[in-house]
């Protein structure tokens, strides 16, 4: 059994009322084992680091092969099919297979679908068409992580050594979706995460990663008996909230947030949004 089935399972025991989103999860993920990864042979990255410096997202710096389009599009278009494999709610399942009629009959329709969560658009223009928007932008931005992933190593060693200032992701320009605090030889740093790329980057301790506000006695932290290892930071100023996570497991924290959607919707009726995500319906 994979640690990600393991940890799922262990979560599920305590949450059984999440075992169609859990299932959701991880059939995506069993798409991502069986599908091919192209060796790619990018250039040295260090060759991007001034533009980089200049707030340049890796993606968009010029001669550096770190996404592959044609991947992520493949990605997309084999996603919908793992309707057909599990036992879903039959309204999900409807709007899985849905989608993948879309893509079949609409040729640019997954390379629309990412270019839109690449560069932050609304998905409300699916919506029109039918289509469980929540789900269409799931699918977009588990294709563009798999093709990130081709370059992850390079990633990660270049962002180790070269610090990210800005809110938004360093390799996608995407917006974080949740935070992590790790431990470190100087206590604990927190790391935001992107949710288009699942990209990890430094922030402040005490700091709103969708506003410039960093006044601490406007940064609040909601704390939940059931989940340990899972609070909720909210600020005063934009009325936004980010999920932290404060536990020593290095799992898989796609998942952590995907199973965590109860303390979304405690956070929603407090009257705080969360930021960067569509919901993802039934």
């Amino acid at each position: 059994m994979s640690n990600l089935r393991e940890l799922a399972e262990n979560w599920l025991e305590k949450r059984p009322f999440l075992k169609e989103y859990m299932e959701l999860h991880l059939a995506i993920d069993d798409v991502f084992l069986n599908t091919q990864v192209d060796e790619v042979v990018s250039r040295s990255i260090k060759q991007g680091k001034e533009e980089f410096e200049k707030g340049v997202e890796l993606i968009n710096i010029k001669g550096l092969e770190i996404f592959e389009a044609e991947l992520a599009e493949r990605v997309f278009r084999e996603l919908p099919s793992i309707a057909e494999s599990y036992d879903f709610p039959e309204k999900l399942a409807n709007s899985m297979k849905d989608i993948g009629r879309y893509v079949v009959a609409n040729e640019g329709f997954a390379r629309a679908a990412i270019e839109k969560a690449l560069n932050q658009e609304s998905f409300e223009d699916f919506e029109k068409q039918g289509l469980n928007a929540g789900l269409v932008l799931l699918f977009a931005q588990k294709a563009i992580e798999k093709a990130i992933q081709t370059a992850g190593k390079t990633i990660g060693d270049f962002l180790a050594e070269n610090p990210w200032h800005k809110k938004t992701c360093p390799v996608c320009g995407g917006i974080p979706t949740m935070a992590i605090l790790r431990k470190g030889a100087r206590g604990r740093s927190k790391y935001l995460v992107c949710g288009t790329c699942r990209t990890e980057w430094t922030m402040n301790r005490i700091e709103c990663p969708y506003c410039d506000n960093d006044k601490q006695e406007n940064i609040r932290i909601t704390e939940f008996d059931a989940e340990k290892d899972l609070r909720i930071d909210t600020c005063d100023a934009c009325k936004s909230y980010i999920k932290t996570y404060t536990g020593n497991s290095v799992d898989d924290i796609a998942m952590r947030d995907f199973a965590s959607i109860h303390i979304d919707i405690a956070a929603k009726q407090t009257g705080f949004n969360k930021v960067g995500s569509l919901e993802l319906k039934d």
